[in-house]
Formats: C-alpha cells, sequence, structure tokens
C-alpha cells in the first residue's frame, strides 16, 4: 500500500555500486590470515585444497583467496552459470566434494554454500559441525565462552568444559549467536549446520572460516570428537501442533526416553524439528511423530 501510494516520480531507488568491492573483501581476509598466523596459525603454503563453491558467491574468490595464501588449490563448480547454484553441491551436498578430495589426495576439502556464509570441513572424512567449533574454541583467542544452539550435540559441552570453557546456547540463527556473542562477550559462535562468526563479525564468513580450519592443520592434526548418539527428523506442519496439548504430552513422554529432546518450528519452512539426543533417540522420535500426524 506504502509503494502505491507514492507519487509519480522518475526516481524509485538509487543503485549503488562498489566497484573495488572484490578487491577490498580480499584484502580483509588476507589481513585476517595474517592476524591469525601472528597469533599462531600454521603456514598453508604448499597445502593441497579442495574448494567446493556450490555456484555461488564464492566462485573465484575462494580459489584466489587461498592461492595468494600460498595453497594448492582446486575450485568445483567454476563453471556454473547460477542455474546450479547449491544444487547436489556444496555445504548442503559436501558428498562429492569429499569423494573428490579423497580420491585426489587432497590435505583438506572444504565446501561453501551459495552465499559463503557456511562451511563443510573434509579432513580425511566429513567433520561434524560440532568438531569444527571444537577446533576453532583452541584458536582465535575466543576466551572461555562458546556460543552454541539448542542443536548443539552434548559432547561439545563436555569438550569445552575439559577445557575450562563454557557453552552458552542460544535458539537457532546467526541473529541470536551474535546477540549472545556480545552479551557474554565471546569470540566464536555457531551451529551443527556449518555457520560460525569468529571474533567481531557480524555474521558467519564461510571463507574465513575455512582460511581458520586450514591455518590450524598447518599447525597440526585437526581434533575429532565422538558425537552423542543422535536424530534429527523434519516433518511437514503448523505452530499450532506444536503448541497442542497432545504435543506438550508427547514432548513430555519423549524427554523420558531421550537425555535431551529439541522440538522447534524451522525458521525458513513450514516444517517441524525434531531432534533426540541421548538414550532412545528413535523412540523419543516416533513418539513426537505420532502425536504430528
Amino acid at each position: 500500500r506504502l509503494m502505491d501510494d507514492l507519487p509519480p516520480s522518475r526516481v524509485r531507488g538509487r543503485r549503488n555500486v562498489r566497484e573495488r568491492g572484490r578487491e577490498e573483501y580480499i584484502s580483509h581476509l588476507l589481513g585476517e590470515a595474517e592476524n591469525m598466523r601472528r597469533s599462531g596459525g600454521g603456514d598453508i603454503a604448499g597445502m593441497r585444497v579442495l574448494l567446493d563453491n556450490a555456484g555461488g558467491a564464492a566462485r573465484g574468490l575462494c580459489r584466489e583467496v587461498f592461492s595468494r595464501l600460498g595453497a594448492a588449490a582446486d575450485e568445483l563448480c567454476s563453471e556454473c552459470g547460477g542455474d546450479c547454484i547449491n544444487v547436489r553441491c556444496g555445504a548442503l551436498c559436501p558428498e562429492h566434494m569429499a569423494e573428490a578430495a579423497k580420491s585426489g589426495g587432497y590435505d583438506l576439502g572444504l565446501s561453501f554454500d551459495g552465499d559463503a556464509d557456511r562451511l563443510v570441513v573434509w579432513r580425511k572424512r566429513i567433520l561434524g559441525g560440532d568438531e569444527v567449533m571444537l577446533n576453532l574454541s583452541d584458536y582465535l583467542g575466543c576466551g572461555e565462552k562458546v556460543v552454541g544452539t539448542v542443536m548443539t550435540n552434548g559432547a561439545l559441552d563436555r569438550a569445552l568444559a575439559s577445557r575450562g570453557k563454557l557453552l552458552v546456547r542460544t535458539a537457532v540463527g546467526d541473529r541470536n549467536i551474535r546477540e549472545v556473542m556480545r552479551v557474554v562477550s565471546s569470540r566464536l559462535g555457531g551451529e551443527p549446520s556449518g555457520h560460525y562468526i569468529l571474533g567481531v563479525q557480524p555474521t558467519g564468513d564461510g571463507l574465513l572460516s575455512g582460511i581458520s580450519i586450514a591455518m590450524l592443520l598447518a599447525r597440526g592434526e585437526l581434533e575429532t570428537l565422538e558425537l552423542d548418539n543422535s536424530r534429527l527428523v523434519s516433518l511437514p506442519s503448523t505452530d499450532s501442533a506444536l503448541s497442542s496439548d497432545r504435543m506438550k504430552r508427547a514432548i513430555a513422554e519423549a524427554e523420558k526416553l531421550a537425555d535431551r529432546v529439541v522440538v522447534r518450528m524451522s525458521g525458513t519452512e513450514p516444517v517441524l524439528r525434531i531432534l533426540a539426543e541421548g538414550g532412545d533417540v528413535d523412540g523419543a522420535i516416533d513418539i513426537i511423530i505420532r502425536a504430528a500426524e
């Protein structure tokens, strides 16, 4: 309605062109890499890295940045014209990258998503997002507090505690993570899906996260983490189903079977996310699925 009521005008908006934006961004990443090196990060010169850009924003950029840092970098999906963004590639489907990295003898494989804020890491196998968080927690001077979400695996909670660090959980989403990081003065936040926020960055940056992981690997082998048994299911649903008395009773019953149960509506699509962790996860999930039907 507001747009329809605008008075007639030849000017409906203004386009701002940042002609040096690409080089400014590359310089920013190289500067952050230099800061990491001074803080004890390893030299990635000569490291063989395979980069899956998902046909999106990282296309061309990722290879250039890693090459300028001295790595022997190869890139997947570099021929995508835009119609293949996130289609059976990138962070949403990292298996293709993992297979190519293994068969090609690469030291490290990194998959980004279309807008390049998400990262999936391959090092001999695909690492879980919580494993990546564990590695990042001992780096970058993140301090005593690490911000995760309700979806963060309990194994990371215990691993951080053994290092004298505290996992602070918040709701899913970069905005929530960044806000809690600000409140508790944390320099690391993230979630299992591969979104990581480092230092004072306003949001996740997959390329920066990938550089960090590469420099950690150059310093020594990446740590692994034995995750607690868990199962995540997505069901088409509505807010009303989640708030029903039947669902509330089902969640209470499920919590008797599993160590931790999280049931929430997705923030991006009309589906119910059901997470059960530890104990009888299948039994807990089945109870909630029946309540949602």
